[in-house]
């Protein structure tokens, strides 16, 4: 009879522990299609921010390079008034002149729209590059939580088979490990220094900056030209 009782508690022990050991596998794949959730969240938000972080990036050297190519073409015309005899024709050059400088301004500084000032733009450029390197830190850690579940899983199925209860704790341990890998504050770490770094490109390629000749008559000519006719040719 003691035998037979011996035997009957070593079975309920049995499954009990089996039933327990399910409860953690229940558990552990819960964790992991959350961690499959989350990185593919990751993922995606990663990329629709680099996405963003280049457009913005490119609006910034457009507009950069559209407001050197209207700060060359002033000081062409600052180099040229002196030349120009006719007061008519040195009024209307300032007047052009002053148009350049206030286009300048604008793509510095735009009162109707400020969030396209140039300014503006990088901040909106960093913050998504931000954006992105955070997500990609997310996608990290959901990526080796997906991972680290995966053999919890393992080692509690092969406990079951084997009996040997070390196995179990082991996958409990894992699973504890990708809790702390899939909380929400744990990716959030300091940004880099260099993080707000401004745009590379500050200036538009020489080409676009390449000073010509605005005509190919002399300087004296050319202001009698002015003078006679109130063109510039």
């Amino acid at each position: 009879m003691s035998e037979a009782a011996e035997t009957a508690d070593k079975a309920v022990e049995a499954k009990e522990r089996d039933r327990t050991v399910a409860l953690i596998i229940a558990i552990l794949a819960l964790m992991l299609a959350l961690a499959e959730a989350g990185a593919k969240k990751a993922q995606h938000l990663s990329t629709e921010k680099n996405i963003e972080a280049s457009d913005l990036y490119n609006f910034y050297q457009a507009k950069k390079i559209r407001s050197t190519v209207v700060e060359t073409a002033s000081q062409i015309l600052e180099a040229e008034k002196p030349g120009l005899a006719d007061p008519k024709a040195q009024e209307a050059i300032e007047k052009q002149i002053a148009d350049f400088k206030a286009t300048i301004a604008r793509f510095e500084k735009d009162p109707k729209k400020p969030e396209d000032s140039l300014d503006a733009i990088q901040e909106q450029a960093t913050a998504a590059k931000e954006a992105r390197e955070l997500a990609n830190r997310r996608l990290e850690h959901y990526e080796l939580g997906s991972g680290l579940t995966q053999i919890a899983i393992v080692l509690a199925s092969a406990s079951i088979i084997t009996g040997i209860a070390v196995l179990m704790w082991l996958s409990v341990g894992l699973g504890a490990i990708v809790r702390g890998q899939m909380s929400p504050s744990h990716p959030r770490a300091p940004l880099r220094a260099h993080a707000a770094r401004r745009p590379h490109m500050t200036s538009p390629p020489p080409r676009l900056i390449r000073r010509r000749p605005t005509s190919s008559m002399p300087a004296s000519r050319h202001a009698r030209s002015v003078q006679t006719t109130g063109y510039r040719r």
